[in-house]
């Protein structure tokens, strides 16, 4: 049996230097009501060792129909639902069973506060599940928050719990120092 050895961390990085930003690949127009619409519920079939935190959305390729959109919510126009790449960051800050949201449809529901739009889409594949941003989309990411074209919130939300997530606390001081 071959026994792999971790690498040693890199103490002179802060511990928000050392954040890894996630992100969730979506369908439209699912990604952009996250972002643009209020939608303040993600339905999933599974949980994740990840639940409460930053992440980044990602507009898949796929498009769903328009009118699976809940009654009252605005239709986006075709030029508003982009493809293939990250279009806005998200908090997860807590996983439920029901929600009175008009958007849980279950079986879970991840809790989502506070979206913020990217200025310019960072296109990149996507993948299943959470998956690590590239260390050039954070970047590109970092460089929208510098230069003011996403301001980052000046503090995190409190989890459904009341506490905040030390994920949480590390990505949005990450995300306001502008140091991935």
């Amino acid at each position: 049996m071959r026994i792999q050895r971790r690498k040693p961390r890199d103490t002179t990085q802060t511990p928000a230097q050392r954040v890894t930003v996630r992100a969730l690949t979506v369908r439209q127009p699912w990604a952009w009501a996250i972002i643009h619409a209020g939608k303040n519920i993600e339905n999933r079939t599974w949980t994740n060792r990840h639940a409460i935190g930053m992440i980044a959305i990602h507009a898949g390729s796929g498009t769903d129909p328009l009118n699976e959109l809940p009654r009252g919510v605005r239709k986006p126009k075709n030029e508003e639902l982009i493809h293939g790449a990250i279009i806005g960051i998200v908090e997860i800050v807590g996983v439920v069973e029901r929600h009175d949201s008009k958007w849980f449809r279950g079986p879970l529901g991840w809790l989502l506060r506070q979206p913020r739009p990217l200025a310019a889409p960072i296109h990149c594949g996507g993948r299943l599940g959470l998956w690590r941003l590239p260390r050039n989309v954070q970047d590109t990411i970092a460089q929208q928050f510098r230069d003011g074209r996403v301001r980052p919130s000046s503090k995190p939300r409190r989890s459904a719990s009341g506490s905040y997530s030390a994920r949480a606390r590390l990505v949005t001081r990450a995300l306001s120092e502008h140091t991935f």
